[in-house]
């Protein structure tokens, strides 16, 4: 009999964004929590529903076991109401976030 290891044991990732609500109001501000369980340079992107950059919202390193909070706030980026997607990039991977901003 073959044993799957990887089917057993949990899989703990590097970086999480822990806190952040998928639906933010144009006239608040929101904001975004990231853990990192590892040393992690970090840059978070954003860009609009068709993948235009807009701008880096954080660049920066993260130390172990560590909480970065990251302050969004869709008028002084110049957002408009729509969807938007966040990349969160390390050394190791690149995840995506999509979130909509309403009125």
């Amino acid at each position: 009999m073959q044993l799957d290891v990887l089917s057993i044991l949990p899989i703990e990732k590097p970086l999480s964004v822990t806190k952040f609500a998928p639906q933010i109001s144009i006239d608040k501000d929101a904001n975004l929590t990231l853990l990192s369980k590892i040393d992690n340079h970090v840059k978070i992107t954003l860009y609009d529903i068709t993948g235009a950059k807009i701008t880096d919202i954080y660049t920066g390193m993260l130390n172990k076991d560590s909480q970065q909070l990251i302050p969004l706030n869709p008028t002084s980026l110049n957002l408009s109401s729509g969807v938007y997607i966040f990349s969160v990039k390390t050394s190791k991977s690149t995840i995506g976030y999509k979130f909509l901003v309403e009125n």
